[in-house]
């Protein structure tokens, strides 16, 4: 499956405006799917309840380990979502 695949999975949640989806190396054996999530101005919802909507519309192994909310995405000079800078973001919450 790929990321853009479960990225299509979370847009479809009434709640969510934006999603971006990145595999995180933990250690040298252990990659986990987190996701960074926008979502709509009046929305809310708690991660934990977007990972069950990936449950149950994604296969086990596609379903995101950790789901960060945030109030924007990096974003690169063109305006598309800086992976790189996300996945330092990312690293940094869990860290």
């Amino acid at each position: 499956m790929e990321l853009d695949e479960i990225e299509s999975v979370l847009l479809k949640h009434p709640s969510v405006r934006e999603a971006s989806v990145i595999i995180v190396e933990l250690t040298e054996n252990k990659k986990s799917i987190y996701a960074a999530i926008l979502l709509l101005s009046e929305a809310q919802v708690l991660p934990k309840e977007l990972i069950s909507f990936c449950k149950t519309n994604l296969p086990g192994y596609a379903v995101p380990e950790r789901i960060e909310i945030f109030v924007e995405l990096p974003r690169t000079s063109s305006g598309k979502i800086d992976r790189n800078v996300l996945k330092k973001n990312i690293i940094n919450k869990i860290g």
